[in-house]
């Protein structure tokens, strides 16, 4: 399957509904547009959510409108503005929902193994890496609609960057050095509770596949941005736990994991890795497994125009002895 194809069922459904719906609304500013809007909101969380702003915008014109001579004199302003405000707040409360979501409570001894990632564990990839990376585990007040867009670009950039050429997959050992590790319970082989991406190629393989960092044509040179930037090689990336399985050792094993692949594997001497000045916690788990910050002195320079890049961030080195 080609790349950059949209492969969700769900996302084309939730896409055809919310033009649907947003047609339907569009075309009518009286209450019975709500009952358009009320079919989509039933068929789940996913069609909900996908019209959910242009939804909250129309609604608001309504509401304005409502309270004018042409409404009142068309639709009666009492039943439509009822009818919209009814859909409002049951839109909020579904909202509200959506976005509460308890962590189980769990053994403090969970049994788990690693694997590659496989093309149909992306969505529970993005579903930890979207809370892990843009939105804190103690933030009750998230917007659920923010988080589905960033859960949906974060779907995007892992199924651009997916190592379709693993030797796992090929069977062929010549093929570029680029993995998704995945962490699972030892009794489900289904259930993703861990991940890293550990990118090994040079960056003339990644030219040769056409790759930029994000999976687009490189462009000639210009101002660095993500979409042209060459990240360090090899490159230790996206390591992510579910909240309920941390403190429990996954994080460890899966960075040893791509350590070993990187120096006993590949033959590298170093691994690169970005992080935040202001993860304490972060900068002293990798402090302690020997990462040290690179001396921006010593930085060639696609490695200054990859940190111009990253926001709040700063590169950290792993020598192999």
């Amino acid at each position: 399957m080609a790349r950059g194809e949209i492969k969700s069922p769900a996302a084309l459904m939730a896409v055809a509904l919310a033009l649907v719906a947003t047609m339907h609304l569009a075309a009518s500013s009286s209450a019975s547009s709500t009952s358009c809007l009320r079919a989509a909101f039933t068929a789940g969380p996913p069609v909900f959510l996908s019209i959910y702003p242009r939804t909250r915008q129309i609604m608001r014109t309504l509401d304005d409108e409502c309270n004018g001579p042409y409404c009142r004199r068309r639709h009666g302003a009492q039943n439509s503005l009822s009818a919209i405000r009814q859909i409002d707040s049951e839109i909020d409360d579904a909202a509200n929902a959506i976005a509460t979501n308890s962590a189980p409570t769990l053994p403090n001894n969970i049994d788990f193994h690693m694997r590659e990632a496989r093309y149909s564990d992306l969505g529970q990839v993005a579903d930890l890496t979207t809370d892990a990376f843009f939105f804190s585990s103690t933030n009750t007040g998230v917007n659920p609609i923010t988080r589905t867009i960033r859960y949906l670009l974060e779907l995007d950039r892992l199924q651009n960057n997916f190592p379709y050429n693993a030797p796992s997959i090929n069977n062929n050992e010549n093929d570029d050095r680029h993995f998704y590790l995945v962490a699972t319970p030892a009794d489900d082989d289904s259930k993703i509770i861990g991940f890293c991406d550990i990118d090994g190629r040079t960056p003339k393989a990644k030219e040769k596949d056409g790759l930029g960092m994000l999976g687009v044509g490189l462009p000639a040179k210009k101002k660095p941005t993500m979409a042209t930037v060459q990240r360090p090689c090899p490159y230790f990336s996206d390591l992510v736990v579910h909240p309920s399985y941390r403190r429990r050792g996954i994080a460890s094993n899966l960075a040893s994991e791509a350590e070993c692949r990187a120096n006993k594997n590949w033959k590298y001497d170093e691994l690169y890795l970005c992080i935040r000045l202001d993860d304490e916690l972060v900068l002293r788990m990798y402090s302690d497994r020997g990462y040290v910050f690179v001396d921006p002195s010593n930085m060639s320079q696609d490695m200054m125009d990859f940190l111009a890049v990253q926001e709040g961030k700063t590169l950290m080195r792993l020598s192999f002895g």
